[in-house]
C-alpha cells in the first residue's frame, strides 16, 4: 500500500490551561490513520510513521534501518510493525527491534487534540 507523505503546517497548539505549546506541530487527523495501520508524515527533515493502536496514536521514526522502506507501509500486528521491504519487526511504542535489542528508531511524543494529531517537533 503506497501512502503519500503529508507536509504538515505549523499550528498554534494550547494545553488544558490555554497556554501555547509551540513545539507541537499538527501533522494529521485521527481519521487519516487507519485502525491497526500506519501513515507516513514528514516534519522538516524527519520522516515519521504514525500508527493507530485501537485508538491510541503512536509515532516512530518512519524509515527502516535495514532497507530504508517506509515503516507505515508495513504490516501491524499487536505492538509491532513488520517492514514491508525486509521483514524486520519494530515495537511501535518503543522503536526497538525485539530481535536486535541494541537497535532502535526514535519515538516521538504525540498529542491528540480533538481530531487533530500533533507531534512534538524534534528540531524545536
Amino acid at each position: 500500500m503506497l501512502q503519500a507523505a503529508v507536509v504538515p503546517q505549523p499550528s498554534r497548539a494550547v494545553d488544558a490551561s490555554n497556554r501555547e505549546v509551540s513545539s507541537l506541530v499538527n501533522v494529521a487527523r485521527v481519521g487519516d490513520i487507519p485502525a491497526h495501520g500506519g501513515l507516513t508524515v514528514c516534519l522538516g527533515a524527519a520522516t515519521i510513521a504514525l500508527f493507530n493502536m485501537d485508538g491510541r496514536i503512536v509515532a516512530i521514526e518512519g524509515v527502516c534501518l535495514r532497507c530504508a522502506s517506509l515503516l507505515a507501509n508495513g504490516t501491524v500486528q499487536a505492538r509491532e510493525v513488520a517492514c514491508a521491504g525486509c521483514g524486520w519487526r519494530y515495537d511501535i511504542t518503543t522503536g526497538r527491534l525485539p530481535a536486535i535489542p541494541k537497535l532502535n528508531v526514535d519515538t516521538f511524543e504525540v498529542v491528540v487534540v480533538g481530531t487533530q494529531v500533533m507531534v512534538r517537533d524534534p528540531f524545536a
